[in-house]
């Protein structure tokens, strides 16, 4: 049987450009592990929230570029290996570290 946790889901809305975009930082308040996800430009605000937590991955919905301008930025602030399911993984700009797929548990 899987532990269940109580989650808190912080939501970072972000101005590049032309482009608007959200990511997400969710913490285990109990364990100060987290995940960001989605990687646009300009997360500073993200970055600094996290740094009080094990980032444990970067998780990419869709491999728009407005989704990932981010990404190696954030990879090398916090080493997390990337995650993204696999019709998106040959399409990245970076090589991802994990797959998901539909019903995963994360």
């Amino acid at each position: 049987m899987p532990l269940l946790y109580d989650m808190e889901i912080q939501i970072f809305w972000v101005l590049c450009g032309s482009d608007d975009n959200n990511a997400y930082l969710v913490v285990s308040p109990q364990t100060k592990e987290s995940i960001i996800i989605d990687a646009p430009r300009g997360l500073g605000e993200l970055l600094e929230e996290a740094k009080g937590t094990q980032v444990k991955a970067i998780l990419i919905t869709h491999n728009h570029r407005d989704h990932v301008e981010g990404l190696k930025e954030i990879m090398d602030v916090t080493g997390a290996p990337v995650g993204v399911h696999g019709e998106d993984a040959t399409r990245m700009p970076v090589v991802p570290d994990l797959l998901v797929k539909d019903g995963d548990t994360i």
